[in-house]
């Protein structure tokens, strides 16, 4: 697990706890406020581990991006 998916996971979890803490305390509308925050929260946490799997190769021509040199004429 990397740096980025360790801070995506406990944004989760942080939010997580705080709908059920605000829920607890008869905060309703601010429960579910943290619950959207949660789950878009998660769903970012999922586009990054799915975007983690993806492996692509690097072109057999590919030089970082860099030009041919073209002719200069006077």
């Amino acid at each position: 697990m990397d740096k980025r998916e360790q801070e995506l996971r406990q944004k989760v979890a942080d939010l997580k706890t705080k709908a059920e803490e605000c829920n607890n305390s008869g905060k309703y509308e601010e429960a579910k406020a943290k619950i959207e925050e949660a789950k878009n929260a998660k769903n970012e946490l999922d586009n990054y581990l799915a975007m983690m799997q993806i492996q692509v190769s690097e072109p057999v021509n590919s030089q970082a991006g860099i030009l041919p040199p073209s002719s200069v004429q006077n």
